[in-house]
Order: structure tokens, then C-alpha cells, then sequence
């Protein structure tokens, strides 16, 4: 009986492995088709699509929240643009009866309660004196703007125009501030060359350093009304939280004692 030949494995054609691999026709591809998830080559090509998506559905997020922002911002910036001229009305017609001149004039005639506020607000507030009376200016401009003016611009370009005594240059410069052709430094130098850096009658402007190391003052004197820092509230405290309490404060010395030494040498 003659002996049977061996038989070879079948042999799979190249073209056809070809196929197989570019079709993704895999072990487990059909559970993969099945489950809807990307299979062989597809895969590669899908997932940078998704990245560069997702990377455009979070710019345009960011964009979208940004402009919240913005909106906020502007609506709060409006509320205290608001806030500062119905002020400022509040005290140019209560203690001055209307009168800008006696508002803006060194007269001893002023009322004695407008001096009697200023000391309270002092005392009681984080304003002081030369806060009111920016208050009154920014009213006093403000009545002679028109409204449409008015809108756009800030209680600083209000207060900085009231350097200005002619009322038409002070209402074409606001114009140019309004429509966006002065910004930023420019509308500072413009105002500061208009106005010849002074006010008519006014007094002098008390320098921002001494406005800002009086708030500093006034703040650290209203620490002792913080029941958060009273003794029975701080031995309350474990031990790592006073000593982290202690080291902010060192730190807040140490920083006070620079500033002083910087004004000291005015270096």
C-alpha cells in the first residue's frame, strides 16, 4: 500500500492577508464592530479628530465664558460709576445747596457738617476727605456732559475732567474719550495738558502714597475690632493654625518696615 503524501497547510493568499489587515478583520474585530467602537485603521485616523474637536469645543467655551466675564465686570464697573455720582449729587446738594463754587473753593465759609462727614467717614469708613470731594467733581462734570457722553466714561476720566474749567474744551475731550479716540495713558496726558495740571479753586490734590498709607493705617487700627483676633477667639486656635496666623503677620511687618525705609530714603 503506497504511503499518503504529507498535506500542506493551506497557505493564506498575500492579497488576501492585505485585506484582512486593512479591514481590521481581526481576532475580536466583530466584537468591536458590534460594541460601535473604531476598528484597525480607523482607529488611528478617528482619534485625532476627536482631539482636535474637543480642543475647539474648549476655545469656544473659554470664549463664552470670557465674555461673561467681561459683561460682569462692565455691569459692576457701571454700578459704581452709579454709585459715585449719586454720591457725589448726595453731598454737592446737601452740604452745598447746589453751589460749585463753594463746593470746589477753599472758602472757610463751607459748611461746618461737611467737616464734621469728613472726619466721621475717617473714622468710620475706608474713605477719606479727598474721597468726598472727588465725589462732588465727579457730580460736577457729570451735569455738564450729555448723557449719551456721560455713559461711557469712567468716575477716574470724570474726576481727572474737573481739572478742566472750560467747559467746551472739557466736552470736546470727553467727546474724544467717549468714541474711543483717547485710552488708556493718552487720556491722562490729554487731560493733564488741557487742564494745566490744576483745578480752578480747587484744593490740592493729596498724593496717592499719602491716601494709600492712610487706608493701610486705618485698616491695621480696625484689626482690634475683628472678634476673629481677640484673645479668646485666638486661644481657641490649635497651635499650627496660630503659628501660621503669627507668620502672615510677621510678614506683613516685615513688608510695612520696607516701605517705610523705601519713603524714609526715598529710594
Amino acid at each position: 500500500m503506497a504511503a499518503r503524501k504529507p498535506t500542506k497547510p493551506r497557505q493564506t493568499e498575500p492579497s488576501t492577508r492585505l485585506r484582512a489587515r486593512s479591514t481590521g478583520a481581526t481576532p475580536g474585530a466583530g466584537a468591536r464592530r458590534a460594541a460601535g467602537k473604531p476598528v484597525g485603521v480607523l482607529a488611528s485616523a478617528i482619534v485625532p479628530i476627536k482631539r482636535s474637536a474637543a480642543r475647539e469645543l474648549e476655545r469656544k467655551a473659554d470664549g463664552r465664558l470670557v465674555s461673561r466675564s467681561i459683561a460682569l465686570l462692565l455691569a459692576h464697573q457701571e454700578r459704581v460709576a452709579d454709585s459715585e455720582r449719586t454720591i457725589g449729587e448726595h453731598l454737592l446738594e446737601t452740604y452745598f445747596d447746589g453751589d460749585v463754587e463753594l463746593a470746589r473753593s477753599k472758602s472757610p465759609s463751607k459748611p461746618l457738617s461737611f467737616a464734621s462727614l469728613a472726619e466721621r467717614v475717617e473714622r468710620e469708613t475706608l474713605w477719606d476727605e479727598h474721597d468726598l470731594r472727588r465725589f462732588v467733581i465727579v457730580a460736577i462734570v457729570s451735569r455738564s456732559l450729555a448723557l449719551r457722553v456721560l455713559s461711557k466714561l469712567t468716575p477716574d476720566q470724570l474726576y481727572r475732567l474737573g481739572s478742566i474749567d472750560a467747559l467746551v474744551e472739557r466736552r470736546k475731550l470727553a467727546a474724544r474719550i467717549a468714541s474711543g479716540e483717547l485710552a488708556g495713558h493718552a487720556v491722562r496726558d490729554a487731560i493733564a495738558k488741557a487742564g494745566a495740571g490744576e483745578r480752578s479753586g480747587g484744593p490740592r490734590s493729596t498724593p496717592r502714597a499719602v491716601r494709600l498709607a492712610r487706608s493701610l493705617a486705618k485698616a491695621v487700627e480696625r484689626i482690634d475690632d475683628d472678634d476673629a483676633l481677640l484673645p479668646r477667639a485666638l486661644r481657641a486656635l490649635d497651635s499650627e493654625t496660630r503659628t501660621e496666623v503669627a507668620r502672615a503677620l510677621d510678614a506683613a511687618a516685615d513688608k510695612l518696615r520696607a516701605l517705610e525705609r523705601r519713603v524714609r530714603e526715598g529710594s
